[in-house]
C-alpha cells in the first residue's frame, strides 16, 4: 500500500511514534513517504533538516516552514507534493495541525481515504504555555473540522477515544491502537552503559527519562528519592533528558543534599537509550497532570524494568497496578517513596514485576502487533471507499 504520512515535526534521532510506525509499516512491505517540516521541536534544540532523505526503509520529504505559531508550522509546498505523489491513502497526526487540514483537503480532492491519529485528549492543553492560544484556536476551528471529515481516527489511549466521543465524534469511527515499543531493541539482555557516567556496579538505579519541565514532576521524584536514599544502601537516581527546569532541579538536589547520588545526564540519541534503560533497577515517571501516552514507560516495560508512574492519562492504561509496577497519586512524593523503597528492598518482588513488565510489552505494545492493526484499519478504510 502506498501511504503518505503527514506530521508537523519529525526527528528520527529521538525516535517517537511516527518514526517507529513508519519503520514497521515499511518492514511489512508498504511504500511509506513521510511529509514534514524542516524544523525541530524547541525541547530538542533548534535544528534545520535537509529537505529529503531515506530513513529506515521509508522516504522523508521535508518542507520549508517560513514560520510557525506555537509549534504549528506552515509548510510551503506540502499541498503540491501530496497532490503529485502516487498515494493510496493519507495518514496525518494531530487534529489541530495545519498540515492535517492540508492532508484532508488533498485526500478529498483525490478521492482517497484520510486517516487521522490523535495523540492526546481532545480537551487537553499543551504543556508549553506558548502553544496555548494557537492550540485552543486551532482545536475549535481547524481541529473540529478535520475530526469530522476523517474517514477513520486512531486514538492512542482509551481515554483519548472517550474524549473524542464526548466531543461529538462517532464512536464507530474511532479505533484505539496504542503506540508500540521496539521490543527487539529494548530488551533485558542489553548491556548497560551507565558505568561510563558514574554509576558503580553495586548501585541500584532509579531511572527517569523525559523532558525537564514542570508537568513531568521531577521535583516530586527528587523529594521521594531523598527519603529512599536514607533507607536504601547503594542507590542512585539517574535523570535523562533536558529542559527549562534543569538548573532549578539541580538546585533542588543540592538543597536536599542528594547531589552526589543524583546524575543529570542530559539527552541521548535514540540508539543509545536501550543501553540506558538496561542499567535501571526501577523506572519512575511522576507526571503531575497530563500524559497523552507515555512512550518512556513502554520502553522501560520492554526492558524488563518495573514502572512506578502517576495515575494519569495514558500511563494508567500502560501500567497495570501491582502487576508491572505501581500507580501513584500525582504529586504524592511519600507514596512514590514507599513504592520505590518496596522494589529496591525486596528483590523477589522486583524480579516478579520485571518479568511481568517484559511480557506485557510483548503481548500488548510490540510494533509487530501495532503494525498489523494499523494495516487492518487501512484495508477496512479502503474497502469502505470501494
Amino acid at each position: 500500500m502506498k501511504v503518505g504520512m503527514v506530521v508537523s515535526h519529525f526527528q528520527p534521532e529521538f525516535g517517537g511514534h511516527e518514526f517507529y510506525l513508519c519503520k514497521e509499516l515499511a518492514r511489512m512491505g508498504h511504500e511509506i513517504t513521510l511529509y514534514t517540516s524542516n524544523r525541530s521541536r524547541p525541547e530538542y534544540g533548534q535544528k534545520k533538516y535537509i529537505i529529503a532523505s531515506d530513513v529506515e526503509g521509508f522516504e522523508v520529504k521535508r518542507f520549508h516552514a517560513a514560520f510557525e505559531v506555537g509549534e504549528i508550522p506552515l509548510m510551503q509546498g506540502l499541498e503540491k507534493a501530496l497532490k503529485k505523489d502516487d498515494l493510496e491513502l493519507i495518514h496525518a497526526h494531530e487534529f489541530f495541525q495545519i498540515c492535517s487540514l492540508t492532508a484532508w483537503r488533498v485526500a478529498a480532492k483525490r478521492g482517497i481515504p484520510f486517516v487521522l491519529t490523535q495523540h492526546g485528549s481532545l480537551k487537553g492543553l499543551p504543556i508549553r504555555r506558548m502553544r496555548w492560544v494557537p492550540y485552543a484556536v486551532d482545536r475549535e476551528t481547524i481541529g473540529r473540522f478535520v475530526l469530522r471529515k476523517a474517514d477513520r481516527i486512531i486514538a492512542l489511549t482509551q481515554a483519548g477515544r472517550h474524549s473524542l466521543v464526548l466531543g461529538g465524534i462517532p464512536r464507530e469511527k474511532i479505533e484505539h491502537i496504542p503506540t508500540g515499543v521496539a521490543t527487539d531493541l529494548y530488551k533485558p539482555s542489553n548491556p548497560s552503559i551507565l558505568s561510563k557516567y558514574g554509576v558503580e556496579s553495586n548501585e541500584k538505579v532509579v531511572l527517569f527519562v523525559g523532558r525537564l519541565v514542570e508537568n513531568k514532576g521531577v521535583h516530586i521524584l527528587l523529594r521521594a528519592f531523598y527519603g529512599v536514599q536514607k533507607n536504601v544502601d547503594a542507590v542512585k537516581l539517574v535523570i535523562v533528558g533536558g529542559g527549562e527546569l534543569e538548573n532549578n532541579l539541580r538546585s533542588v538536589a543540592n538543597r536536599l543534599g542528594i547531589e552526589r547520588k543524583t546524575l543529570f545526564l542530559g539527552r541521548f540519541p535514540q540508539d543509545k537509550m536501550p543501553y540506558i534503560y538496561s542499567g535501571a533497577y526501577v523506572f519512575a515517571l511522576p507526571t503531575l497532570y497530563s500524559e497523552p501516552f507515555g512512550i518512556a514507560a513502554t520502553e522501560a516495560l520492554a526492558t524488563g524494568i518495573p514502572v512506578i508512574a502517576s495515575n494519569v492519562g495514558g500511563l494508567k492504561e500502560i501500567v497495570v497496578h501491582g502487576e508491572v509496577g505501581y500507580l501513584t497519586t500525582p504529586g504524592d512524593y511519600k507514596m512514590l517513596e514507599n513504592y520505590l523503597s518496596r522494589l529496591l528492598l525486596d528483590g523477589n518482588e522486583r524480579n516478579r514485576v520485571a518479568r511481568n513488565a517484559r511480557k506485557r510489552a510483548l503481548d500488548v505494545f510490540s510494533w509487530d502487533l501495532i503494525g498489523r492493526r494499523v494495516t487492518a484499519l487501512y484495508q477496512k478504510t479502503l474497502e469502505a471507499r470501494a
